[in-house]
């Protein structure tokens, strides 16, 4: 359908046109590993043509490495707007990266149809937080009932009650009402 996206993360459609969640690349002046900058996108699909036009650009990313990046990740639509979850948490960014980009990650953003969006809430953080009341595991040890310090929301669903917003990193299923309002199911 498309190509040269730059690390492909969501699709969602919005009144029969194609959107992805590009998580980008980290920067383009980076030498080292992670490497933070503002590539990730959420961009606009022509599938007839394969061409990507961007909506939003300049939004967090994260390169790490092999591993992979982080940036804009789950999408989905409802009432006329877009939702979008930025991987990685605020308190995993290296210190040198700016503050208003640093804020950026881990957010569920709501985006209009011209580009411009907003915060809607701090998902990363929120589940961040709830994971640091497990130990964490011992590296390279089969460590049960442990969970690592993380949180990574990639999925998003919205629907009639609010936004869910699924964190791969810290394993939990959060339910952001219309307020901005975290409840974490699990």
């Amino acid at each position: 359908v498309a190509s040269g996206l730059d690390s492909p993360r969501g699709i969602a459609f919005y009144h029969g046109r194609m959107l992805v969640a590009e998580a980008g690349h980290g920067s383009d002046s980076c030498s080292g590993i992670p490497c933070v900058g503002a590539t990730s996108r959420i961009s606009w699909v022509n599938r007839s043509t394969g061409m990507s036009t961007p909506l939003v650009t300049g939004l967090f990313s994260v390169s790490l490495g092999e591993q992979g990046s982080l940036g804009a990740s789950g999408l989905s639509v409802r009432g006329g707007k877009i939702f979008a979850a930025i991987g990685a948490t605020p308190q995993e960014v290296p210190p040198s990266v700016p503050g208003a980009l640093a804020a950026e990650a881990g957010k569920l953003i709501s985006v209009e149809p011209d580009g411009t969006w907003q915060s809607v809430a701090s998902v990363g953080q929120s589940d961040f937080n709830y994971t640091l009341q497990f130990t964490q595991p011992t590296p390279g040890v089969y460590s049960p009932g442990t969970q690592e310090h993380d949180a990574n929301p990639t999925g998003v669903l919205a629907t009639g009650n609010g936004v869910s917003v699924a964190a791969s990193g810290a394993k939990t299923l959060d339910l952001v009402d219309r307020h901005g309002k975290i409840s974490t199911v699990q």
